[in-house]
């Protein structure tokens, strides 16, 4: 088999809404810095599995966000701007 890399997404664009309109079954992910169309619907069998997969898709984006808050000052130095007390 050969696998052809062609695109990639950061984890720190992408969104979950986790209630979309009166459907208890549906839940999008959505990309930040994207076309307007970049937003998938997604609807489970039931509300368990609906509320299962939000966790742990929200989950996932919280560690990696954390990961990157974590990184990003040396990343960036002059990024942040730090407060000294005299």
């Amino acid at each position: 088999d050969i696998y052809i890399y062609k695109n990639s997404i950061k984890t720190s664009d992408i969104g979950l809404t986790a209630y979309v309109g009166d459907s208890p079954t549906k839940f999008e992910i959505w990309f930040r810095k994207r076309k307007p169309g970049d937003t998938w619907t997604l609807q489970s069998m039931n509300e368990e599995i609906k509320h299962t997969w939000t966790e742990e898709i929200s989950t996932l984006l919280w560690k990696q966000a954390k990961g990157i808050e974590v990184i990003k000052p040396s990343c960036y130095p002059n990024s942040f701007i730090t407060s000294h007390k005299s």
